[in-house]
């Protein structure tokens, strides 16, 4: 598929067409069938001169009448592999090639087929006569109207192998460009693998002394196993030495004297038995250090305010009585008129209760004393454990103070 596109081309203002294989352009006389051909030969050919430049309304020439003016004829061509522009007027003479994503220019291009546009455009041979195939106007030879049969056939054989080439040439650019990628990968893949190979630098030596290393740590091993037998021949020879002195020992015992054996079994057992009274006595021996005088309390008042709490505690019972009793008596409304024998008996009780109050007060501030001296007994006890316990060893089995001791 090619698309051509001529601006400014004798009668031509500007057309756009597509070329899909032989293609040829009909129609009336006179519309510019043979302007379009020949602005494609033109264009491969490098025409000379201005002469089919079109002038349009605005032309200098026809408004000024000079010489000279900036009119110019335009062919573009673009094939899948190249595209290429012919600008031809007074001041541009010009060829732009983009191909493969690169853009040339050429300036100034002589006269006939340019350089590069031979490998896609190279005229051929007819006959007598070099004649450009891909473009040919009505009752050219390339119509082959006027030719003779062998020429014919050599037409026909050109234009087959001119599609083979052109077939070769593409197959070859795909070609080119999956070498050109693979090119790339593989250089990426040379550069990572001297990257790795470099890590390997200065490694030789210690290839080569590989073998060695080996070796000794076979023979390290086997002399290691030795190592282990005689260390257990070592051990087992200490053991049966020791036996042996046992052993030795033993040949001639000296049989004991029983009497004397149980003599001292007896005194023993009275030493153990006095030890384990001792033991028993000691904690109590080491709270008396120290104290020359004890005194006991005096254990009535306790037991005085152990009897008014008890009775503190029906005092209260009574009292919640009390309190339900005057709680109904709030919704009371009407008062009967009351006994004073019972009210006489009602005061003695109260009077009795409030003695026993008074009582009972008195029995709590002994109870108070009482308390402050037991917290002062034992923060004394506490003193002398922190005594024992800077000590570090307890006085009476030289234990560690810490933990069970054998007097308990």
């Amino acid at each position: 598929m090619i698309e051509v596109e001529v601006q400014n081309f004798q009668s031509v203002e500007r057309v756009s067409l597509r070329i899909d294989g032989f293609t040829a352009i009909a129609g009336r006389s006179n519309i510019g069938k043979s302007s379009i051909v020949r602005a494609l030969q033109c264009a491969l050919t490098g025409a000379a001169g201005t002469d089919f430049v079109r002038h349009g309304p605005s032309c200098e020439r026809r408004l000024k009448g000079n010489k000279k003016c900036k009119c110019q004829t335009t062919v573009t061509i673009k094939l899948s592999s190249m595209e290429l522009t012919w600008e031809k007027g007074d001041a541009v003479n010009q060829y732009t090639v983009i191909q493969e994503g690169v853009k040339k220019v050429y300036t100034a291009v002589d006269r006939g087929t340019p350089e590069f546009l031979k490998p896609q455009f190279q005229p051929t041979k007819i006959g007598s006569s070099n004649e450009l195939v891909q473009v040919s106007e009505q009752f050219s030879p390339i119509f082959l109207l006027n030719q003779s049969g062998p020429a014919v056939a050599d037409v026909l054989s050109d234009v087959a192998r001119l599609d083979n080439i052109n077939d070769a040439l593409r197959l070859a650019n795909k070609d080119r460009k999956e070498a050109v990628a693979t090119r790339k990968v593989r250089e990426g893949d040379i550069a990572q693998l001297r990257e790795d190979l470099g890590q390997y630098e200065g490694l030789e030596d210690a290839a080569s002394r590989v073998p060695e290393v080996e070796f000794r740590h076979e023979a390290l091993q086997t002399l290691q196993g030795d190592v282990d037998l005689l260390e257990d021949f070592i051990s087992r020879t200490i053991n049966l030495g020791a036996e042996l002195s046992a052993l030795r020992a033993a040949t001639k015992p000296e049989l004991p004297d029983f009497k004397a054996l149980g003599d001292a079994g007896d005194e023993l057992v009275l030493v153990t038995d006095f030890v384990d009274r001792i033991l028993e006595r000691a904690p109590v021996i080491r709270q008396l250090q120290g104290v020359e005088k004890v005194e006991l309390p005096d254990f009535d008042p306790v037991t005085e305010a152990e009897v008014g709490f008890d009775r503190l505690e029906g005092w209260v019972a009574q009292l919640d009585k009390l309190d339900r009793v005057v709680a109904g008596l709030e919704t009371v409304t009407e008062v009967q008129e009351l006994d004073s024998g019972d009210l006489a008996q009602k005061a003695k009780q109260l009077e009795w209760l409030a003695g026993r109050s008074a009582r009972l007060e008195t029995l709590t501030v002994e109870q108070d004393r009482l308390t402050a001296e037991l917290e002062k007994a034992v923060k004394a006890e506490q003193a002398v454990l922190e005594e024992y316990a800077e000590l570090g060893v307890c006085p009476t089995c030289s234990q560690n103070i810490e933990g069970e001791h054998q007097h308990g």
